[in-house]
């Protein structure tokens, strides 16, 4: 189980919301655990074609959602996945394993329990 895990700096977690039905922007269906992967993928700096998310849940909030029935998510990229965004912490990944669904304070809770000292962290592609 992800709570016994050790941190390991390959890897790093993504904060983002979707719908009730766990269904983000575009219209694909998160797991509530597992695997999740973009189907057109392409490794471009926009928002498009990839799963996107605030890296260690810090940034804009621009992109969560404030309804009071999201599903806040968290997930585990592999950092040689990541491109950073323009927005502030904004980040775009291919695949992802998603390793908790909760509201936001059971979200936050989970990353800070489990954020790595950020100096020791490898930086996303720009």
């Amino acid at each position: 189980m992800y709570e016994d895990a050790v941190m390991n700096l390959d890897k790093a977690l993504v904060l983002r919301t979707c719908a009730n039905n766990m269904a983000d922007h575009c219209g694909l269906i998160w797991p509530a655990s597992g695997t999740v992967e973009s189907k057109y993928w392409q490794s471009t700096r926009r928002h498009e074609n990839g799963l996107v998310g605030l890296l260690w849940g810090a940034g804009t909030s621009a992109f969560l959602s404030v309804h009071a029935d999201a599903r806040w998510i968290v997930c585990e990229v592999a950092v040689a996945d990541i491109i950073s965004l323009e927005e502030p912490g904004m980040v775009k990944f291919p695949r992802a394993e998603v390793v908790h669904v909760g509201d936001r304070i059971s979200a936050s809770h989970f990353i800070s329990a489990r954020q790595a000292d950020p100096a020791s962290t490898p930086t996303p592609t720009p």
